[in-house]
């Protein structure tokens, strides 16, 4: 079969790196998904981008679309099915407000292998990972988590609540993975039980279910109109703010002044916000040993000398 946007969509090197990721199946799912999405969506310019970063899960174009303007499709690969579609209804629900990016349409059956959304172009799109100065950094982000989660603001609380994960389940599922997977995880399960019990001890205190993010690092803020920020690629969860922070955190390589400007611009303890960290430091460490096998827990001992000693 001809596949009319192959030529000019994707390089030899696109391809392979596709076809590596995902199989000759996925990577002729794409193309007929861009023939059918192009039609439905009248779409030009298409340029594949997904390969800047890294292929797992999703091949993401800027277009342009005749109904929308400039805009940015998101096709979903083989996996993460569950992720697709708490993303796609989080930006329905935010629906453009907070700073979260607009979806405009989408085309999503599971069992039809659909997954597919439009959604909006920031542009210059320059992501806040780039900005060299640590305090304009997080003075964003405080801005924007402010924004979404302060007192004054109105939360969003989810209309659906089972299309999505939450932070609860994250929490006891690693902990229970690692229960099980015998004596070479022994020391990381540890790490995880006691995570859990201190994760139980917060909620009794940070108890809201709203909806967060569930990855909001400097990623995933881009500039946008007049050095306005704006927030893509969410997850998806139900939690308490207080630990759609730590996402953040773990992406920056020096936590001490981190929590210490959040204290103060965010509202939240010190101690609260070394604990939260040690958590998800724990699930990080089992979430990048249940992908590639890698077995390191300086940074989660690191973690936890933090949240003991606050230095």
């Amino acid at each position: 079969m001809n596949y009319k946007f192959e030529e000019f969509i994707f390089t030899e090197i696109h391809k392979k790196q596709i076809i590596e990721r995902g199989g000759n199946d996925l990577y002729f799912k794409i193309l007929c998904d861009i023939e059918i999405y192009t039609e439905k969506w009248k779409l030009s310019d298409l340029i594949f981008t997904g390969y800047q970063y890294h292929y797992s899960a999703n091949a993401i174009f800027f277009c342009k679309s005749a109904l929308y303007g400039d805009c940015v499709l998101k096709i979903g690969g083989n996996n993460q099915d569950k992720e697709f579609i708490s993303e796609y209804n989080l930006l329905r629900e935010y629906n453009g407000s907070k700073r979260y990016i607009k979806v405009y349409d989408g085309d999503i059956d599971i069992a039809k292998r659909k997954k597919a959304m439009l959604i909006e172009r920031v542009s210059p799109g320059t992501r806040l990972s780039e900005e060299p100065l640590l305090k304009k950094r997080l003075a964003v982000f405080s801005e924007l988590f402010n924004d979404l989660y302060s007192e004054s603001n109105d939360h969003i609380e989810p209309k659906n609540p089972e299309i999505y994960d939450t932070y609860t389940k994250w929490v006891c599922d690693t902990t229970d993975y690692y229960s099980k997977a015998g004596e070479n995880y022994k020391e990381l399960f540890e790490h995880m039980a006691r995570a859990k019990e201190l994760y139980f001890e917060i909620i009794k205190i940070y108890d809201k279910k709203v909806l967060l993010h569930g990855d909001f690092h400097f990623f995933n803020i881009l500039s946008g109109d007049r050095g306005k920020y704006m927030i893509i690629d969410p997850h998806g969860i139900i939690g308490d703010p207080v630990f759609d922070i730590m996402r953040y955190i773990s992406n920056e390589s020096d936590v001490r002044p981190i929590v210490k400007y959040f204290e103060k611009s965010l509202n939240i303890p010190a101690e609260t916000i070394r604990q939260c960290w040690y958590i998800e430091m724990a699930m990080i460490n089992g979430w990048d040993i249940e992908n590639d096998g890698t077995i390191s827990l300086d940074g989660l001992k690191f973690a936890e000398d933090f949240m003991n000693k606050g230095e």
